[in-house]
Formats: structure tokens, C-alpha cells, sequence
């Protein structure tokens, strides 16, 4: 399994959303690599990913099979403070991400 993040930041200054990406990857322990892929501004997100349509919630998940087709999207994040929304979503990532490791 490959994990990478792709960050699409506020302000176009490169250097000052480098800082910004790292901060985030430093605070939340992330290991995988996290490239700035460029800014929410003018559609900057659409253009460099075409396929999906309307993305509008960050974080935004692409779970993409062994076959290089993508599976399940799933936009927006529930974090611990949701309860059972958590759980949930918690358990269907899982399942999902078990499910592509067995090549389903």
C-alpha cells in the first residue's frame, strides 16, 4: 500500500505553504509524503484533478485499487469529538483499505 498527500494551500507563496505543510505532517505525525500540489484558488484543484467533479471538502480521500482505478472518495473528515460519526467513518476507512490490500 502507497500512501501520498497532496496539499492544495491558501496563500500561493510557496516557501510560506512549504512551512505550512510541514507544520501539519510535524503536528499529526505523518510519515507518508504530502506534496503541495498548489492552491484553492481558480480552480487550481479542478485543473490538476480533472476527474473529480465538484471537490469542495478538504481533507479529501481517493482510495485507488491495484488495477489504477479509483474505488471510493470520500470527502471531509469526523473527527473523535463526533461520537458514533467517528466510529463509523472510522470503521468504513478500515474496511475499505483492508478490502484494496486483499486486491478487492
Amino acid at each position: 500500500m502507497e500512501i501520498l498527500g497532496l496539499s492544495f494551500e491558501y496563500t500561493g507563496d510557496a516557501k510560506r505553504d512549504l512551512e505550512q505543510v510541514r507544520i501539519f505532517a510535524k503536528k499529526h505525525g505523518i510519515s507518508y509524503v504530502v506534496l503541495l500540489a498548489g492552491t484553492t484558488e481558480n480552480d487550481e484543484v479542478k485543473q490538476k484533478l480533472p476527474p473529480l467533479v465538484n471537490l469542495r471538502a478538504f481533507p479529501t480521500t481517493i482510495f485507488i485499487g491495484r488495477d489504477g482505478v479509483v474505488k471510493k472518495i470520500h470527502a471531509g473528515f469526523e473527527g473523535p469529538a463526533t461520537g458514533d460519526r467517528f466510529s463509523r467513518l472510522s470503521g468504513e476507512l478500515e474496511k475499505t483499505v483492508k478490502s484494496l490490500l486483499k486486491g478487492e
